[in-house]
């Protein structure tokens, strides 16, 4: 069983999950604020301009 968040006196994450990561080095938080960002609203995450 795979527990998230969790302790013996915490039963952890209480939800739905449709995407998970695995990663073997530690992220900073402004990484997973930029994540979150880009996945949750892509349109308003970057802007392209006219070519040149």
């Amino acid at each position: 069983m795979l527990t998230i968040g969790g302790s013996i006196y915490d039963p952890g994450f209480q939800g739905l999950l449709d995407e998970v990561r695995v990663s073997s080095v530690v992220r900073t938080p402004d990484w997973i604020v930029t994540e979150y960002r880009n996945q949750d609203a892509p349109g308003t995450f970057y802007s392209v301009g006219a070519q040149q």
